[in-house]
């Protein structure tokens, strides 16, 4: 059996840093030497194998005899674009993902996978919390996530965003702050240091989405249609979410009122979200939402609104708006 040769490869985990470009040329160097050596060794002995981690992209060489001749840490792997995350798919170290919104996973994240891995079956929230994905931007801002109101009974995290009704604004936290530590004050240190942890992001906007009929809407009418232009969330029962930075609350009204109680019907991508309800002799409609919830409006979804599926004999001329909450 052959003995190891000596190959002088700089790794990074013991130099304790990246390597640099001439280290790199270093290594490739005395690759080459070592093979250009075993070429000269006869048959004998060879390359037997060259064995290649995918995660961690280390090459190992074994000679003929078995012998490990030396490990090598490959270039990395370039950033790959994989378009949106999908369940149940194999990706690889290096692809880059957008990730529709989930229960629990921010708008438009985009995120890198670290390593050869198989989607979740359902949630994309799995793989970042498994770390088979990292999170990078938030549609083009850097990583946040959304975590509502305020409040002081709640630890936060760096880079999350909360909603201040003191100041109707929203905050992002740019630094380890202790708990309860109000994002329109500053933090005194001990040793009299004063530190701003959190930063305003935006003070909330909203877009209305108009309705309207003319005379006697006819059953099943199409009132309104739309496609989504941004990013949005109806509040509860289409009350604006987190007021009073949003707007005004919705308004749905005829100008003869309706002989029985009947429905206009909100649908997202053909979806029933909420319902807007005239009651017998009423000239003012309520609304409602889908389980009483806040519906999040993703940019490109159409949002429609179809006329009471029973034509009522009075209600006439309706006219209004919805209000869509946006950041």
């Amino acid at each position: 059996m052959g003995a190891p040769l000596n190959i002088a490869i700089t790794y990074a985990s013991e130099k304790g840093s990246d390597i640099n470009g001439a280290e790199a040329d270093a290594n490739f160097h005395a690759l080459v030497a070592a093979i250009q050596t075993l070429a000269t060794m006869g048959s004998g002995t060879g390359i037997a194998a060259i064995e290649i981690d995918p995660n961690t992209q280390i090459a190992t060489f074994v000679d003929t005899n078995n012998v490990v001749l030396g490990a090598f840490t490959l270039p990395s792997r370039p950033v790959r674009p994989a378009g949106v995350w999908a369940a149940a798919v194999k990706y690889a170290a290096g692809d880059v993902v957008r990730i529709s919104a989930s229960a629990t996973v921010p708008l438009g994240l985009v995120a890198l996978a670290t390593k050869i891995f198989t989607s979740d079956a359902k949630d994309a929230a799995v793989d970042l919390a498994s770390g088979a994905m990292m999170p990078l931007v938030y549609d083009g801002a850097p990583f946040a996530t959304q975590r509502g109101t305020y409040s002081d009974t709640y630890t936060y995290a760096v880079g999350d965003v909360v909603f201040y009704p003191a100041t109707a604004t929203y905050y992002r936290l740019m630094q380890p702050t202790p708990a309860a530590s109000k994002p329109d004050r500053p933090i005194l240190a001990a040793d009299g240091t004063v530190s701003v942890p959190w930063t305003p992001v935006s003070v909330p906007g909203y877009r209305a989405i108009r309705i309207r009929a003319d005379g006697l809407p006819a059953a099943g009418a199409v009132v309104c249609r739309e496609m989504m232009d941004r990013f949005g969330t109806f509040g509860a029962n289409m009350v604006p979410a987190n007021a009073p930075g949003s707007g005004p609350s919705p308004i749905l009204r005829a100008k003869t009122a309706a002989k029985a109680l009947c429905y206009f019907t909100v649908k997202l991508n053909g979806t029933s979200i909420g319902l807007l309800a005239f009651a017998a002799n009423s000239a003012v409609a309520g609304f409602t939402t889908t389980g009483g919830k806040t519906i999040q409006v993703n940019l490109g979804d159409v949002l429609e609104i179809f006329a009471p599926a029973t034509q009522d004999a009075t209600l006439a001329d309706v006219l209004g708006f919805l209000n869509l909450t946006v950041y």
